[in-house]
């Protein structure tokens, strides 16, 4: 049998795509002992078609997809001779090229992709000295759309929020991420947890696409030659992700957000907060620039339990997502911190690279791993102890690679291929 997926996106398709050719309680009709002359069938109209490969593809070229998929073809041999996992990815590429048309329109918060991929997940962390990462619990892309227009029915509309408080003068683009955080605990979710090294700790993945249709003339994380790192946009991407995309929606006032956006803070002293390092890494024979950022400045979840602290709000209609996706906040609180959100300072490496597929540059950004430095000079965790947490995510994150993203990087050490 042949599965085929009915065109346009429409309730009326959609309802045709699960009607039967032919009624049950139909009765046959009376035929003559000789068959009668067939009169000439009308042909319906027929509308455009795409290819399946070319569906798949359609997220990876960066095409407009209102525009190019009108529908979605019957599946090809191919894809009926695949096995189950094959077939499986097929049917969920086309349906990421559905959901993207559909759903955009009326989310602020999208299902996203990266590397094409709708369904990836963090990396993976089980360690007897630092417990398990929370991977299970954020088993998907997520996508925010940078950009002036509101969409959406979110009164706070994050990504307009995010374009006007960090990226002010950059043309729109697309922020697609996969993290988890550190397991929860009885007491709560650790990312808003002081006494934890994972305090304020994120580890997984970006994508960030941007299309010369919205004015970009290079990649994300790069200057016009393709090879160079700019700085600028690493250290607005960590202020936007941690404190907004985060913490603010994870139900942190906007009062006690609103500092760590201060862009002449944000972009104070690049040349020592951001820093290159002078050779790619190599993961399973590609190659990525390696970035580190050292002790940038955030706001963290934490909540005090103080009868006079400040406390947690709904900040969105997402926050309860937020919250449950990255650990409830804690049960009881230290009387070391009695402060609500107090400040953090983050240090880390990032691992990335970029590829042009249509009109629209494709930056993919693995945050090898990072560690929260005032937990070291609040004393909670050692330098030691750090260093080894650092490197147990590092590990984690090439696994990642090469198991999920084997094509993705550069080929040469040095270069933009």
């Amino acid at each position: 049998p042949h599965l085929t997926f009915s065109a346009p996106l429409s309730s009326s398709s959609m309802g045709n795509c699960m009607s039967s050719p032919k009624e049950k309680n139909q009765k046959p009709s009376q035929q003559p002992e000789s068959p009668p002359q067939k009169a000439p069938e009308k042909q319906p109209k027929q509308e455009p078609t795409i290819d399946v490969e070319q569906s798949i593809k359609v997220e990876q070229s960066g095409e407009n997809q209102e525009d190019s998929v009108k529908n979605v073809s019957t599946l090809d041999d191919a894809t009926l001779k695949a096995t189950p996992w094959e077939k499986l990815k097929r049917i969920i590429s086309m349906a990421e090229s559905i959901v993207e048309i559909v759903v955009e329109k009326d989310f602020e918060a999208l299902p996203g992709s990266i590397d094409g991929h709708m369904l990836a997940y963090a990396p993976v962390i089980n360690d007897p000295e630092f417990g398990d990462s929370s991977v299970k619990k954020v088993p998907f892309v997520l996508r925010i759309l940078v950009q002036d227009e509101q969409i959406g029915t979110d009164p706070v509309h994050i990504g307009k929020l995010g374009k006007d408080m960090v990226f002010p003068e950059y043309p729109r683009f697309q922020f697609n991420v996969a993290a988890s955080v550190g397991e929860s605990t009885s007491n709560g979710g650790v990312y808003g947890d002081p006494s934890s090294i994972w305090f304020n700790v994120f580890l997984g993945f970006y994508e960030i696409v941007a299309k010369e249709k919205d004015g970009w003339t290079r990649p994300f994380g790069y200057e016009e030659d393709g090879t160079t790192i700019n700085k600028e946009d690493f250290a607005r991407l960590f202020c936007v992700d941690w404190n907004l995309f985060s913490a603010f929606m994870y139900g942190v006032g906007m009062d006690y957000v609103q500092p760590y956006t201060d862009l002449t803070t944000v972009l104070e002293n690049l040349d020592t907060n951001v820093t290159v390092a002078d050779e790619r890494k190599e993961v399973n024979g590609k190659y990525f620039d390696s970035v580190s950022l050292h002790k940038h400045p955030s706001v963290t979840a934490y909540q005090s339990k103080k009868h006079n602290a400040s406390k947690l709000t709904k900040t969105s209609n997402y926050t309860p997502f937020w919250q449950k996706a990255f650990g409830y906040p804690l049960d009881k609180t230290s009387d070391e911190f009695p402060d609500s959100f107090i400040p953090s300072k983050m240090t880390g490496v990032e691992w990335c690279a970029w590829s042009k597929k249509g009109d629209a540059y494709h930056t993919i950004i693995f945050g090898g791993g990072f560690v929260n430095s005032s937990q070291v000079e609040a004393g909670v965790v050692s330098q030691d102890q750090n260093d080894r947490f650092m490197q147990v995510q590092m590990n984690a994150t090439e696994k990642c690679i090469i198991e999920q993203f084997p094509d993705v990087g550069f080929t040469s050490a040095t270069g933009s291929e």
